[in-house]
């Protein structure tokens, strides 16, 4: 069997500094001939692992496939970490699997973390005589607070799928630091990409895995508090309430003679000012989101449905 590992990487710059991207990023993981790129584990410090493991790996105590096929006659029962690292925190993103056979389909099923938001997943394949290809495409949205010292970094290490269905994530290699510089300005936005391909060869046939892994990255002032005004059609309050940020509640029935809403989202800036943004929703309005900052700076996107 012969084994070939082929890494791009890719990035968009606005008002971004990006340490360590480039066109062709270093990706020499301890990967087995086999084994499947399927996403990334985001950290805020250098990936350290402190195992016995002799090839580096930190492995997740979930199998892929196990979980996926419990979790597909389950569903929607499993939330939250499903694939954690233990003794690490980041944020996921990445796609285990359970491969297509001649009884199935297969299945992805994708792991985040809270932090990730607008997240999406593409997949294909495509089969002849001679080879079968795969294309995982995985993207996501990092939202995270204006930090005091006006940037901040991220740190790309790769998650692998074992065929036996085991996952781990190795340190990526250096530079795998993403340095984000802010200026001081809500709102600034970029984007970091890679793409790994892998192919081997068994039998006179080529299986070539590709998968694309995009974050893109949004920094705000973080909320302090919602404040939702419900209106009437002669545009006179009809109630204001004010809720803590990560809070609010899960499902909010309307008063009956509501026309539209208003959502108010108090920020302090870097100078300690306070900034009001206001957003209005009509009619058609069937979920909003909001945001609450977490203890690492992360701001969480929570989603409350809306009943008229």
């Amino acid at each position: 069997m012969k084994l070939k590992i082929a890494v791009a990487g890719c990035c968009t710059l606005m008002v971004l500094a990006l340490s360590g991207c480039q066109l062709a990023l270093p990706f020499t993981s301890p990967v087995d001939p086999g084994d499947t790129p399927i996403g990334v584990f985001m950290t805020l410090n250098p990936l350290v692992i402190h195992n016995d493991d002799p090839r580096g790996r930190l492995y997740s105590p979930t199998n892929a496939y196990t979980f996926i096929e419990a979790a597909q006659k389950n569903f929607p029962a499993h939330l939250g970490n499903d694939f954690p690292f233990e003794g690490v925190s980041g944020m996921a993103l990445f796609a285990p699997f359970v491969p297509a056979s001649k009884d199935s389909l297969g299945t992805v099923w994708l792991v985040r973390d809270l932090a990730v938001s607008d997240q999406r997943t593409d997949e294909g394949s495509s089969e002849d005589d001679t080879t079968y290809s795969t294309t995982l495409s995985i993207a996501g949205t990092i939202y995270f607070s204006m930090p005091a010292h006006n940037y901040a970094t991220f740190f790309w290490n790769p998650v692998y799928q074992t065929p036996q269905g085991r996952v781990y994530v190795v340190p990526g290699d250096p530079p795998s630091d993403i340095s984000i510089v802010l200026y001081d300005s809500e709102g600034t936005q970029g984007s970091f990409c890679k793409t790994e391909d892998a192919t081997t060869t068994e039998g006179g046939r080529t299986q070539t895995s590709s998968t694309k892994v995009t974050v893109n990255f949004s920094a705000m002032f973080a909320p302090q508090q919602i404040v939702i005004v419900q209106m009437g059609k002669d545009d006179s309050v009809i109630s204001r309430t004010q809720y803590v940020p990560g809070l609010l509640p899960d499902t909010l029935t309307l008063q009956p003679h509501t026309a539209y809403f208003i959502v108010e989202t108090h920020r302090l800036d870097s100078q300690g000012k306070e900034s009001i943004s206001r957003a209005v929703y009509a009619h058609d309005t069937s979920i909003i989101n909001t945001y609450s900052e977490r203890d690492d700076g992360m701001l969480i996107r929570q989603e409350t449905d809306i009943v008229w």
